[in-house]
């Protein structure tokens, strides 16, 4: 019985991790983010000279098309529920 509650609990906090990708309100990437994050102070060069990659091939890529735009969080939104309702969309 408690494997049953269990899969209940899951199944709910997904689609509360699910819900912020529908909500279009005001806010840091959708609800993906948080208005807390941390302000980076440190000059770019600086940050740059700190990492450890020699090259671009050791850049990790998602396998997925829409999660390699970087910084179009409502943008990701509007082309998964395209793909849900089957429809077509171009990203540029």
């Amino acid at each position: 019985m408690s494997m049953g509650g269990e899969e209940a609990i899951d199944s709910t906090a997904e689609s509360d991790n699910d819900s912020h990708l529908d909500s279009w309100e005001e806010g840091p990437a959708f609800g993906v983010g948080e208005d807390k994050d941390p302000i980076c102070e440190v000059p770019v060069e600086e940050w740059v000279s700190e990492l450890k990659i020699t090259s671009t091939s050791e850049v990790p890529i998602p396998e997925n098309l829409v999660d390699q735009v970087i910084g179009q969080e409502a943008a990701s939104i509007v082309v998964r529920k395209a793909a849900e309702q089957r429809r077509h969309m171009i990203m540029v």
